[in-house]
């Protein structure tokens, strides 16, 4: 049967709009195709395991010369009785000194913690001042919960604390991720870069019902060796 020449034109038509439509969907497709693999082939591969622990050790013992620092940023504490958000300013002196202020929490004025000469000492709002040995026995005394200071100054520093067995998780960078020691755990979330050295920016730490969150917003580092401190660009 031929078709009235009127059928003919309409059916050619037909197929010639149908192969039009059906381009910009072909095109779609192979532009999401290109998109996909250009994400993908954009990320670097994995590096070999002892790889990211040669990059672990050499960033690790960078950090370990940083004996004398400061930062200040802010902390949330979240316990099964209690919550508070507070500035903090932390002083590290070596191993054994620091002075730790937290500026709004309890409602009102500065607590601060402070270790020198071997002994550490609690000030809060309205309180007296309380001395201590050590600051795990001082804050499970003052606030009804603790954490490991002396682990703490490590552990906000990306690094696990020295002589204690740790399970650690490392990114491709040779960066921690996660470590757990002595009970706790530790995130970090995001790194800052501090003159060279990347420096965590937000760390979390739990431990049963106690979370402590702490967003790091300036790093002042400090070579161990004597001199005049430096402060990164």
């Amino acid at each position: 049967m031929v078709l009235p020449a009127i059928f003919q034109r309409a059916g050619g038509v037909a197929s010639r709009a149908a192969r039009f439509s059906a381009a910009p969907l072909a095109i779609g497709a192979i532009v999401v195709a290109l998109l996909i693999g250009g994400c993908a082939s954009s990320a670097p591969p994995r590096a070999d395991d002892a790889t990211i622990q040669q990059r672990w050790e050499k960033h690790r013992d960078t950090l370990a010369q940083l004996a004398r620092w400061q930062l200040t940023g802010r902390v949330a504490v979240r316990t099964a009785d209690d919550g508070w958000n507070a500035s903090i300013h932390w002083v590290q002196e070596g191993d054994d000194g620091y002075a730790i202020e937290f500026s709004g929490p309890f409602g009102q004025g500065v607590a601060a913690v402070r270790a020198a000469g071997g002994v550490v000492t609690i000030e809060l709002p309205d309180r007296p001042i309380a001395a201590a040995a050590d600051a795990e026995t001082l804050l499970a005394h003052e606030l009804g919960w603790t954490v490991p200071v002396s682990a703490l100054r490590y552990w906000i520093l990306g690094m696990p604390a020295p002589d204690v067995a740790a399970d650690t998780e490392l990114d491709n960078n040779g960066l921690l991720v996660a470590l757990s020691q002595s009970g706790w755990r530790a995130e970090f979330h995001r790194y800052k870069p501090v003159d060279g050295i990347p420096l965590p920016a937000k760390v979390t730490l739990t431990r049963d019902e106690v979370r402590l969150r702490f967003v790091i917003d300036t790093w002042r580092a400090i070579a161990a060796d004597p001199g005049e401190p430096h402060v990164p660009g």
